[in-house]
């Protein structure tokens, strides 16, 4: 037996264990706080059953990372007691200096037997105070079964299309139609927009895609040649009553639901007629008073029709219908950047040509 076997006495012991347990021993020791002047040839070891000697080394290096990572000195002593099957492992420790006694966990006592060396007497019991936070199971004991944790993978997100609710297709943008009532039968052949008596927040978003859509003003057609444009007391106009010009270009054409009513939208590129581009105007259409060709107006212009003026309300009028003031009350009024050439001005209003206002003054 070896030298450092001297001292250890058991059932069935076997050099290589004893030899392995022995260096083992003295690495703990070593290693912890409070055992840094114990020389390894004072310690020594007895009871050792060494019949599950098989997983020592493992369970030795772990548990000994475990216990100094939080600093324990003798728990480690403890774990020597789960390496046997009955008995007890008696761990002598020869001290430079006496040591004061102390109240130690479970079973383990501390008897000063001289004022140089101390021994500690680790007897297994049911519960193990080292080993309560540690779950250790040897090669040769019936592991508990532990559940498996299958682990499913997260769908993987199908990409799907969402379809736009109000999509500003070009071509339905402009296709102007042949007549209102055309327009209200063929709704799908146009673009619809939100209603802005409902959600005027939505369209203003809509009229700012409808912006991006239409381009920079500076590659804006001309759609009408205007001499004045301007805001009055009552609404924003751009006229020409003198010299009545035809519809030019392809303006915008759009509408909204407002219950079971269509409304129609002309967009129009207005231009000076000695000068350059104004702004853009997208004029809601409707029917009564203030609007002499109200939403028939489409009709003249889709025959040729010459424009006169155009213009968007801007103050209520006790003369003309409930839907305008509520359109003005709600806040679809003119506005006009004057830093921003690309924005649209809109609101509800009127178109007159130079043909309806020669059957209106003729009483036809």
């Amino acid at each position: 037996m070896s030298k450092e076997n001297q001292r250890l006495t058991g059932v069935d012991q076997k050099p290589a264990f004893l030899d392995g347990l022995s260096i083992k021993a003295r690495d703990i020791f070593s290693n912890l706080k409070g055992f840094k002047d114990v020389d390894s040839k004072d310690i020594h070891i007895e009871g050792i059953d060494p019949k599950r000697y098989g997983s020592f080394d493992r369970t030795m290096n772990y548990v000994t990372g475990f216990f100094n990572k939080r600093r324990v000195a003798f728990a480690a002593l403890l774990t020597l007691t789960s390496c046997t099957t009955g008995g007890a492992i008696g761990v002598s420790v020869m001290t430079s200096e006496p040591r004061e006694t102390s109240t130690l966990p479970g079973d383990l006592t501390k008897t000063p037997e001289s004022p140089t060396e101390a021994t500690y007497e680790l007897t297994p019991t049911a519960e193990n105070p080292a080993t309560q936070e540690l779950t250790l199971v040897h090669e040769t004991e019936v592991a508990t079964e532990m559940p498996t944790i299958t682990l499913t993978p997260e769908p993987t997100p199908t990409a799907t299309e969402i379809t736009e609710k109000y999509p500003i297709d070009l071509e339905k943008l402009h296709n102007f139609p042949e007549s209102y009532e055309y327009m209200v039968k063929n709704l799908d052949e146009f673009v619809e927009a939100p209603d802005p008596l409902e959600d005027l927040g939505a369209f203003r978003e809509w009229v700012g895609k409808l912006e991006i859509t239409i381009g920079d003003y500076n590659n804006r057609e001309v759609n009408y040649w205007s001499k004045g444009v301007g805001f009055y007391p009552d609404y924003f106009e751009a006229s020409s009553y003198s010299s009545p010009n035809k519809l030019e270009g392809q303006p915008e054409v759009a509408y909204f639901k407002h219950g079971s009513e269509i409304f129609p939208m002309l967009g129009l590129n207005v231009y000076y007629k000695d000068g350059g581009f104004v702004r853009t105007m997208l004029v809601i259409l409707y029917n009564g008073n203030g609007s002499p060709e109200g939403k028939g107006v489409i009709d003249t212009l889709a025959d040729g029709g010459r424009i006169r003026a155009v213009w968007i309300n801007s103050n209520q009028n006790e003369f003309t219908p409930p839907i305008v003031n509520e359109a003005i009350e709600k806040g679809i009024l003119p506005a006009m950047d004057e830093l921003n050439y690309n924005q649209i001005i809109f609101g509800i209003g009127g178109i007159q040509t130079e043909e309806g206002f020669q059957k209106m003054i003729n009483g036809n």
